[in-house]
This record gives structure tokens, C-alpha cells and sequence, in this order.
């Protein structure tokens, strides 16, 4: 079985409180991308897990994602069945866009599709939380409020809009971020406030409201990735904004050859730049 595994961006990020188990609650609003990896999964017979990486870098089993969720379901679901993961990355890694959630949450509906186990949504959740915290919205991959440590999930219209991701040599590791955020706190807007600017379809409105409170925390770690936002800012583009724990900035805007030429100006700068778009759903 072929499958598209999608990335996201967060279009704002607020961390609400620290819990005592030690996990952050937050509100974000996340919208899939059309930037994917493609994922093949097979049955083997020597019932293992073994993941090969066609394109990208090669990430060892205990570090592996996709490894450590078909071995989670294994232990749930009682199979015996190998499982054989074909991947290209294009999604980059320490991004802030998703992609190892979103591998992980493509193997829980694809293992549960393969084997015939016949999980309901609830049984696919209770899984995708134990892996990550973004890992339940790539179950359904459509445009949503996040709440809670990624487990709620409400899903709202999609929007059109043109998105360049702009990323730094630099990666952020989600986990060093979210520790830093307990030194140097963050930024907090108005969260009721993006959604109306996020409904009208404005996005210089939404430009001038959204606000990600893991920012102060990945500045502090990479200094570039606020070098970068604030190139961006001069740019005169309808939003600006990193990602995730970062560290991509991206840019959402109308203007495709706008989208272009900046891909093309940040890419001689040494940036990687990947143009995508939101992936867009007419709501019925």
C-alpha cells in the first residue's frame, strides 16, 4: 500500500500551562500542506519491522518513529506479521512541520488497513497519543483547532493560500525547545482573535495577530532562525511566522510569483526553501 504522508504548519501556537505530568497543554491551529513524503508498507514473513530510506536520512530503529509506533500497535493488537516501510523524505527533519508525526499517523491507519484489525477512531487515537503530541490531527489531516497535549481535535474550514517554507541549516529538537520555553516563556496573543481574522479570509489581517509562543525559546537556541523571521518581515508578505518549535519560517500569501521570488532569493542566500500550498478541502 502507497500512501502520501502530509506536513503541516502551526498558524498560531499558544503553550496555555505546564501540567504536572510534566507535558504542556496548547491551542493551535494546524493546517496540512501539500508538502509530503510517500510511504509504501508491505507484509513480511519474518515478523519484524524493517524501514527502508530511499530518499533522505536513514534514522536508526530506536530513533525511529515509524518503528516505534507498527512496534506500539504490535504490543496493543497482538499481530505477528512483519511489516516493511518503504520512505522518501521531503519533508526536512527539526523542521516544525510535522513530518515524523505525520509518518507515524499514516503507519497507524495503513498497519490497521493492511492487517485487517479493524481499529475504530478512538482505538487510532488512544495509539497516536501515546507517540506524539501532533501525531492525532495527521489521523484525519484536515485543517483543525488542536487543544489540550494534541489530543482534541476540532476540525474547521480550510483556506487557499500559497506557502513558502524557508529553513535554516539549524534544526530544532521539539523537546530542547519546550525546555528553554521554562527559562524564557513566550508570546501570547489573542487566540479568539486570529480565528475571526481566519474566517473573513484575510490574511494581512491575520498577519498582524498570529503569534507562536515557542518562538522566544527556538531564537534563544538558533539565533539565525530570528535573523531569518525578521528578513522575512521586510518582505511585506501577508504572514510571517515559524512553525511548529521550528525552525522553519514560513510565508502564506495570495501572490504566487511573490511566493516564487522569494523562494528563489532566499534559496542563493543558502536557506532551503520548498514552495507548497495549504492542502485544501471544500467543507460539504
Amino acid at each position: 500500500m502507497k500512501r502520501k504522508s502530509y506536513s503541516k504548519i502551526n498558524l498560531t501556537l499558544d503553550i496555555i500551562k505546564k501540567r504536572e505530568d510534566g507535558y504542556h497543554e496548547l491551542k493551535t491551529i494546524m493546517l496540512p500542506l501539500e508538502l509530503h513524503d510517500e510511504m509504501e508498507f508491505t507484509i513480511n514473513n519474518s515478523g519484524k519491522t524493517i524501514i527502508e530510506t530511499i530518499i533522505g536520512p536513514k534514522i536508526e530503529n530506536n530513533e525511529n518513529i515509524i518503528y516505534k509506533t507498527v512496534e506500539l500497535m504490535r504490543s496493543l493488537n497482538k499481530f505477528n506479521e512483519g511489516i516493511n516501510v518503504k520512505i522518501n523524505k521531503h519533508i526536512p527533519l527539526q523542521s516544525g512541520l510535522g513530518g515524523g508525526s505525520s509518518n507515524a499517523a499514516t503507519t497507524i491507519n495503513v498497519v490497521n488497513e493492511l492487517l485487517q484489525l479493524d481499529l475504530k477512531y478512538k482505538d487510532k487515537l488512544c495509539i497516536a497519543k501515546q507517540v506524539g503530541a501532533d501525531v492525532p490531527f495527521f489521523l484525519t489531516n484536515k485543517t483543525a483547532i488542536v487543544e489540550g497535549i494534541g489530543e482534541k481535535v476540532t476540525p474547521i474550514k480550510s483556506i487557499k493560500a500559497q506557502v513558502l517554507l524557508v529553513k535554516p541549516k539549524e534544526g530544532i529538537n521539539t523537546k530542547k525547545a519546550y525546555e528553554m520555553y521554562g527559562f524564557v516563556g513566550g508570546d501570547h496573543g489573542n487566540f479568539d482573535e486570529v480565528i475571526e481574522a481566519y474566517n473573513k479570509d484575510d490574511l494581512s489581517s491575520l498577519g498582524e495577530r498570529v503569534y507562536n509562543s515557542l518562538e522566544r525559546a527556538a531564537f534563544k537556541i538558533e539565533s539565525n532562525i530570528e535573523i531569518l523571521k525578521n528578513e522575512l518581515l521586510k518582505e511585506n508578505c501577508e504572514v510571517v511566522l515559524m512553525s511548529g518549535s521550528g525552525s522553519t519560517i514560513f510565508v502564506m500569501s495570495k501572490n504566487i510569483d511573490k511566493i516564487n521570488q522569494l523562494k528563489e532569493k532566499y534559496q542563493n542566500k543558502g536557506y532551503q526553501t520548498i514552495t507548497t500550498e495549504v492542502k485544501y478541502e471544500k467543507r460539504k
